[in-house]
């Protein structure tokens, strides 16, 4: 999870042609073998959007199951700070980045599954 202090803001993308599609959801994707949450969040984070974060920190876990979608994942939601602005790298998965305010959010059922649930349950990357 992507963060900027001011105005507490998260980047989020619309996803495309996967599990989600036309859902906003945060960046992210697959450990690969022997890396960290922390490890994966930053390169996914520059694969996905070519930011560079800092002072990554595990926020929740998230444990989603849609059984009529058939999709089970648990999730690691890691927030990190970043300066610059996201850039689309992969435009065949994604619609395009944005900054949106934590607290004026797309409607939950706009939400791809694991951040509808961790919204659902109040958690807040802003203390």
């Amino acid at each position: 999870m992507c963060i900027r202090d001011s105005p507490n803001c998260v980047v989020l993308g619309k996803r495309k042609g996967s599990d989600g599609d036309g859902e906003w959801a945060v960046p992210g994707g697959h450990l690969s073998f022997g890396e960290e949450v922390e490890q994966t969040a930053a390169r996914e984070l520059e694969e996905e959007t070519g930011l560079t974060g800092s002072n990554f920190e595990l926020l929740t876990w998230d444990n989603a199951i849609d059984h009529q979608q058939g999709y089970h994942y648990v999730t690691a939601f890691v927030k990190c700070q970043v300066e610059t602005e996201p850039v689309n790298m992969e435009p065949d998965k994604c619609a395009g980045w944005e900054w949106r305010d934590w607290s004026s959010f797309p409607e939950p059922n706009h939400l791809f599954l694991g951040l509808r649930r961790i919204r659902a349950r109040k958690v807040n990357p802003f203390p």
